[in-house]
């Protein structure tokens, strides 16, 4: 009986080796599943993970932690610069900042991103404010000079001169060479002063032209200047924050005095 059974498979197989149609995928062992690629499916898959150590309720999850990846590009890859521009959208020096960045940081590592929210939860203050923590001027004339496409060098100009988010150069407009008044943005209308008026005439910032960008929300404006400069490989990490920490810190120095008229 085995000799008749051994002999029957060798002619199930011989057969269709014959007849050209034999089919290798019938016996090769199914390869894994290569898991979840965009936004959604990784927060669904360790949404799975949390819950399965964690005692909370759907509602509980929804309100929380939901919440704050819902503000994630769901149909795209995740990525730090995605990750960072949800941070940035919060508040600074808030408990909801903080939540977002324990949240985020969770599913970066679960998602194997490699991303640091920790400086974020920090408070930054005149006196926590250090030279070595800000880029000096060196380098941001040095990266700005590496942008090659003139929409987005004036978007790195803006940002550096003005310490603009990302979505406020994309609503604004110039009075004079030192007054630029924001028309729209997550603060709303606000007016700001360059730190250093020379870069405004440097870098002829009068003369508008930020890069088409489409976007229904500020996040979109924000997240969209982040993969952008992501492509560029500017070392400030992240560029942004660091900017605007930059532009804080020399406020203070200065106390405004410059900008008084």
């Amino acid at each position: 009986m085995a000799h008749s059974s051994w002999s029957e498979a060798v002619a199930h197989i011989n057969e269709p080796l014959i007849n050209g149609s034999f089919d290798w995928t019938l016996y090769l062992t199914p390869q894994a599943d290569e898991g979840p690629k965009t936004t959604a499916e990784l927060i669904e898959a360790f949404k799975a993970h949390y819950l399965a150590s964690n005692q909370i309720k759907e509602l509980t999850w929804q309100e929380t932690w939901q919440r704050t990846f819902d503000r994630l590009p769901q149909d795209e890859p995740l990525s730090e610069a995605a990750i960072l521009a949800v941070v940035l959208l919060t508040e600074n020096h808030t408990r909801s900042r903080e939540l977002a960045c324990q949240r985020l940081q969770r599913l970066a590592e679960f998602a194997g991103v490699t991303v640091d929210l920790k400086p974020f939860q920090c408070e930054y203050s005149e006196t926590s404010l250090t030279p070595r923590d800000l880029p000096d001027e060196k380098l941001i004339l040095e990266w700005r000079n590496r942008i090659e496409n003139p929409q987005w060098r004036w978007i790195y100009g803006m940002m550096a001169a003005f310490g603009l988010r990302p979505h406020e150069c994309f609503f604004c407009e110039f009075v004079n060479p030192r007054t630029l008044h924001v028309l729209q943005g997550k603060t709303g209308f606000h007016v700001a002063r360059p730190l250093r008026p020379e870069w405004v005439d440097m870098w002829s910032l009068t003369q508008t032209n930020p890069p088409r960008v489409k976007g229904r929300t500020f996040r979109d404006y924000g997240q969209r200047t982040y993969r952008q400069f992501e492509r560029y490989k500017v070392p400030f990490i992240p560029m942004i924050c660091v900017m605007l920490m930059q532009y804080a810190a020399l406020c203070l120095e200065c106390q405004c005095k410059q900008w008084q008229t």
